[in-house]
């Protein structure tokens, strides 16, 4: 652990938000995780052939942002 890291452990347990962040970043990047997790599987979906409404029920995301997505992709050359 660097100096900066433990200063910084040290001083969120002097005040008393070391628990407070932990939990809230936790469940915070728990929740990016699994949303990034499930646009990527849309990507590789999409990229088989798969249409859209299958995919939509697979990663369970929204079908109409999913097209939205996917046509952002196709103009940026990604897809």
């Amino acid at each position: 652990m660097t100096a900066v890291q433990e200063r910084v452990l040290e001083l969120t347990n002097k005040w008393g938000i070391r628990e407070r962040i932990s939990k809230e970043e936790f469940e915070k990047g728990l929740k990016k995780r699994e949303r990034k997790r499930a646009i990527k599987t849309a990507i590789h979906l999409k990229n088989v052939g798969m249409n859209v409404e299958f995919i939509a029920k697979m990663v369970e995301l929204p079908e109409h942002w999913l097209e939205r997505f996917f046509k952002k992709l196709k103009t940026i050359n990604f897809t």
